[in-house]
């Protein structure tokens, strides 16, 4: 949950640099979903209140690994969601993603590699969906990944 809410928001006298800004999308690239969102468009700011809400789940093979055969290709399944609300022109943007992953290790290094299906609507009412490509790596100081 991240969320704010400028004093003198509605104040031209708020400075541009002191906008809270939200990360655009990419087109193909599957960024990570605690941080931004799938299918936002282009970035956006504000300077009025502002409401962000992310989840994911790892489910780490749950569901899979009871099928016999694809049990061995060890995928991971992931779920997961976000809601971003903005004051400003009464905004809204929601979106959900089911996702697979798979581990795989390079010399030390351990790297996950994924395929998501994003769906989402818009402040207009408009439904999207896109498959996402996305890759993470594991961090060997604080032992976790990025999301």
């Amino acid at each position: 949950l991240h969320a704010g809410y400028f004093l003198y928001g509605d104040s031209a006298s708020t400075k541009f640099t002191n906008y809270q800004f939200f990360r655009g999308s990419d087109f193909l690239y599957y960024s990570n979903p605690l941080r931004s969102f799938q299918l936002l468009g282009p970035s956006i700011s504000t300077r009025m209140a502002f409401v962000q809400l992310t989840a994911v789940q790892h489910f780490d093979g749950f569901f899979l690994n009871k099928v016999p055969l694809i049990s061995k290709l060890k995928l991971k399944e992931v779920a997961g969601g976000g809601i971003l609300l903005l004051r400003q022109n009464n905004f809204n943007h929601q979106e959900v993603y089911l996702g697979l992953e798979k581990h795989f290790r390079i010399k030390e290094q351990l790297f996950k590699i994924g395929t998501y299906y994003v769906a989402g609507r818009n402040y207009k009412g408009q439904v999207q969906s896109a498959f996402k490509i996305g890759i993470d790596f594991f961090n060997l100081n604080t032992k976790t990944w990025s999301y």
